[in-house]
């Protein structure tokens, strides 16, 4: 059993999909917070990855857009989230977070 899923195994939609979890890990994110981020492996080995966090309402958002090398791909999804953090970003979800449930 264990080798038939073996062979469902994507290398692309791991790269992508751990980049993207360690993003939302390092911030905290869930249910109730405005946070996206989408990487994307390319044809060219190239994975662009691009993040969006702010106000339910649109008021104010923060996040960036990077491409990487495929082979350079370890932490970034982490990196990125801590760059946005040193920008202010906990203090913007806490705000969001508040503001979607009523507060």
């Amino acid at each position: 059993m264990l080798e038939s899923a073996r062979s469902l195994e994507d290398a692309d939609s791991r790269t992508e999909t751990t980049i993207e979890r360690g993003f939302v890990d390092t911030l905290q994110g869930g249910c109730q917070v405005p946070i996206g981020v989408s990487a994307r492996v390319q044809e060219n080995g190239d994975v662009i990855v691009r993040s969006i966090l702010g106000m339910p309402d649109g008021s104010e958002e923060m996040g960036e857009s990077i491409v990487v090398a495929r082979t350079e791909t370890e932490g970034v999804g982490e990196a990125m989230a801590r760059r946005l953090i040193e920008q202010g970003a906990m203090e913007l979800l806490g705000r969001a977070e508040a503001m979607a449930s009523g507060e």
